[in-house]
């Protein structure tokens, strides 16, 4: 399987049937953190090697979709398994300092 339709598996990317098939789809958790000076920093908690940026919400999501297709594309190579969605929860914690 070439690394382009190991991609389109991953990210659910659909083709017409008899093409490739319907493709499977994997879902993954990201954090948007604003920036004080302007756009957003992105996570990605189960690809931890996925760190991006973006001047607003919509290109820091379009960032990290090219990026998770970046790292997906070089776990194909190294055959490597696509790791399970790591969820995040948030706590506030209030410290005296």
């Amino acid at each position: 399987m070439s690394a382009s339709a190991w991609i389109d598996a991953m990210i659910g990317v659909e083709r017409e049937p008899g093409v490739r098939g319907m493709a499977t789809t994997h879902r993954f958790t990201i954090n948007l953190h604003p920036q004080p000076e302007g756009g957003f920093t992105v996570l990605v908690p189960a690809l931890p090697e996925v760190v991006t940026e973006g001047d607003t919400r919509e290109e820091a999501l379009s960032h990290a979709r090219e990026a998770i297709e970046g790292i997906l594309a070089i776990y194909a190579e190294e055959g490597r398994d696509i790791p399970e969605d790591v969820p995040t929860e948030i706590e506030h914690l209030t410290i005296a300092a």
